[in-house]
């Protein structure tokens, strides 16, 4: 007999089917045909089974005949096995085409619980659903947090929860992952004296990545702190930073990311809404800072920061390339500063070109819109040197100043 051993996953409908599939394949020999009286004495039909069915299915002649039927039936059975392996999935703005393989989470499991009972390197996939946050996820080196999809998987911290993910680990180059999903909202009081810390998803020293996420609501950051090396595509980050004391002058860091050490990799990206900067490189250190092929539209102050960043070590560098920079610098209400699509203040070795600018608001009382302002103070490097802004499509904004030290405008 040609079916022998079928490797499959053993789903107890799986498991049921094969078993009818592989006893369908032995012949059988058939019954006479009841006479016509026998059927008349018959007083309700005879259900028919999914056995009969293949049965009847079957053909007349040799084994031939029979195994060629057989062979279709099974590969129905193998088709409708792999139908019954593939995990339940939600609506996703990019394609979950790879199936989730780690810890299982029903929707509106409790992470943090979770999360404690698994040690490092673990995946967990979060069905649709809502999760909510009330107690900080202590995450481990090599954890991904993966959903069925931003629109359909949502974390959110409850009133009063600050920071929603830690990282407790002194391995700093570990790298925790979020994927397919939307989380956000970290929160505390208005009235509270929190500084950099007034709402974020994590503030570790750790490496981020983040794929497919929507990152919305945080009262300072979504990430920021010590974070480090993020990289992020296809990533929406909105309406973060609305803390004021993360708005006040003496403590500013209201942002979608700020970033103190360590690369950032951005492509294919959506930063909006949110109350102060989009992305914001401060006192960074070797770095590379690649933004790419992405959206910054309406945030507060800018899109982009380059601040004090550029010269600690010979490879930094920034480069923000065929992006789109448009209608930033609305909160005039925030502490007095330049509002730009991008801002370049005591930095060195950045590259600006291809990129789409336009309605960029200047509200320090010199009018008019600005697509690059460009700030030489008292700060390292001094002077700033080998800035290049070129090869752009300004749509009115200025750039200023051009005529700084070290900045070439063509």
């Amino acid at each position: 007999m040609w079916i022998r051993r079928l490797d499959l996953p053993t789903h107890p409908c799986v498991s049921r089917f094969v078993r009818i599939i592989a006893r369908a394949a032995v012949p059988r020999k058939r019954a006479p045909s009841p006479t016509l009286g026998a059927v008349r004495r018959r007083r309700s039909p005879v259900p028919i089974t999914f056995h009969d069915q293949i049965a009847a299915s079957q053909d007349d002649g040799d084994d031939h005949g029979h195994s060629s039927g057989m062979r279709a039936l099974l590969a129905s059975a193998i088709i409708f096995v792999g139908v019954m392996s593939l995990p339940a999935t939600g609506d996703t703005t990019e394609s979950t085409s790879s199936p989730c393989v780690g810890v299982r989470v029903a929707g509106g499991g409790n992470l943090a619980k979770v999360v404690r009972r698994h040690g490092s390197g673990t995946t967990y996939c979060l069905a649709a659903g809502k999760y909510t946050i009330r107690r900080k996820v202590l995450l481990d080196p090599g954890d991904d947090v993966v959903g069925a999809g931003r629109g359909a998987t949502t974390i959110t911290a409850a009133s009063g929860v600050g920071l929603m993910f830690d990282y407790y680990h002194s391995d700093t180059s570990g790298v925790v992952a979020f994927k397919h999903l939307s989380v956000g909202g970290a929160n505390l009081p208005r009235s509270d004296d929190c500084n950099d810390a007034c709402g974020a998803v994590i503030l570790a020293d750790v490496r981020v990545h983040a794929t497919d996420v929507r990152c919305f609501g945080n009262g300072t950051t979504c990430l920021g702190g010590g974070v480090h090396d993020v990289v992020v595509k296809n990533f929406e980050c909105e309406g973060n930073g609305w803390h004021p004391d993360s708005l006040r002058n003496d403590f500013q860091s209201a942002s979608c990311l700020k970033i103190n050490h360590g690369s950032v990799t951005m492509t294919n990206s959506y930063v909006h809404d949110n109350y102060w900067d989009g992305v914001w490189c401060n006192f960074c250190d070797h770095v590379a800072f690649v933004i790419t092929d992405s959206r910054f539209v309406h945030n507060g102050r800018s899109g982009i920061v380059w601040e004090v960043s550029g010269s600690a070590v010979p490879s930094d560098h920034a480069l923000v390339k065929d992006n789109i920079i448009r209608n930033n610098g609305w909160n005039h209400n925030a502490p007095p500063s330049g509002w730009a699509g991008i801002i370049i203040s005591d930095s060195a070795n950045m590259e600006i070109v291809g990129n789409t600018f336009g309605g960029n608001r200047v509200g320090d009382g010199s009018g008019g819109t600005r697509a690059v302002f460009i700030y030489d103070g008292t700060r390292d490097p001094l002077p700033m040197h080998d800035i290049y802004i070129h090869d752009n499509v300004l749509n009115g904004d200025r750039i200023q100043s051009c005529t700084s030290t070290g900045v070439t405008c063509g």
